[in-house]
């Protein structure tokens, strides 16, 4: 009889993997398809991209596939979709701005203005003020750059 039984659980098994299987992720209709999104989990995170998605029906809410640059995935409800996009987007604005700031700094730094000469910290700052950065974003840049 526990032979049986073993070979009943066996068949279960690939019967609930089957189920999950069934989920035939949709790859077009979405405005979120081929977004990259930012998962925070407590002191990490990952970075992923939306790969599918399920419309709402009757039964349950809309989700959305995202695959990790790990390799791990999660399905992830509108409200979490919301969370992941708005991080990766505040974090590559911040990325941006760095980047764009240091190609301001080093033109000041090397001569795009002066012929070649260094200029002291307070003409960098000017000139990264006059390109649109604020009085926070030089500071923390500054700082991290001359420091």
């Amino acid at each position: 009889d526990d032979d049986d039984d073993d070979d009943d659980d066996e068949e279960e098994a690939p019967a609930s993997e089957a189920k999950e299987e069934e989920i035939e992720w949709q790859t077009t209709g979405n405005r979120y398809l081929g977004r990259l999104v930012l998962r925070r989990f407590n002191r990490a995170h990952a970075e992923g991209i939306v790969t599918g998605w399920l419309p709402e029906n009757a039964k349950d809410q809309a989700l959305w596939h995202v695959e990790h640059a790990d390799g791990d995935e999660e399905d992830l409800e509108e409200a979490e979709l919301m969370v992941a996009l708005a991080d990766f987007d505040r974090v590559y604005q911040k990325y941006v701005n760095v980047r764009t700031a240091r190609g301001h700094f080093v033109d000041y730094l090397y001569g795009a203005s002066s012929g070649g000469a260094s200029q002291p910290i307070a003409l960098i700052k000017k000139g990264l003020a006059e390109k649109g950065y604020s009085n926070a974003q030089i500071a923390d840049y500054v700082t991290k750059v001359v420091d």
